[in-house]
């Protein structure tokens, strides 16, 4: 009887694993470059200013996570949290799109967004450590679902 695998542990597992995960991570970095050359604005300046309102929300939601970190008062927690909502507004008043059927998606996804944002947090205390952090991982969590759906 012949044997193609050594009988005992098999080693070549975690190698595999390893392989397999750095072909996902690889797959998702040339995506992500990919999509930022897409021509999906009606101007490059547009898009620009689009893609600066989104990046200044990336930063204060890093942002909010540091002063979570560094047990900052929830006044400055609520602070970043109002950019973001006014980074939304001004980067939905662009209608950057060139495509109307996108664009009618974009706007879709907006709404969703201010209403959940509305909803989860005016007027909620900020809390505890751990209440903050749950509070950031729903706010990310409402960030992902458009980043998801736009993602080509």
């Amino acid at each position: 009887m012949a044997f193609f695998t050594p009988p005992g542990p098999c080693d070549t597992i975690r190698p595999m694993k390893n392989l397999a995960g750095a072909l996902l991570a690889l797959t998702l970095l040339a995506g992500a470059s990919a999509q930022d050359k897409k021509d999906r604005g009606k101007t490059p300046e547009l898009t620009k200013k689009y893609a600066a309102f989104m990046k200044s929300n990336g930063a204060e939601m890093k942002g909010i996570l540091e002063d979570i970190e560094k047990d900052k008062p929830e006044s400055d927690i609520k602070k970043r949290l109002a950019r973001i909502k006014e980074n939304i507004a001004k980067a939905r008043e662009l209608k950057y799109r060139k495509d109307e059927e996108e664009q009618e998606k974009l706007d879709g996804l907006f709404d969703v967004f201010e209403f959940k944002l509305k909803q989860d947090f005016d007027g909620v205390e900020w809390g505890d450590k751990e209440k903050r952090k749950f509070l950031h991982e729903r706010l990310q969590a409402k960030c992902d679902v458009c980043h998801e759906l736009l993602r080509d």
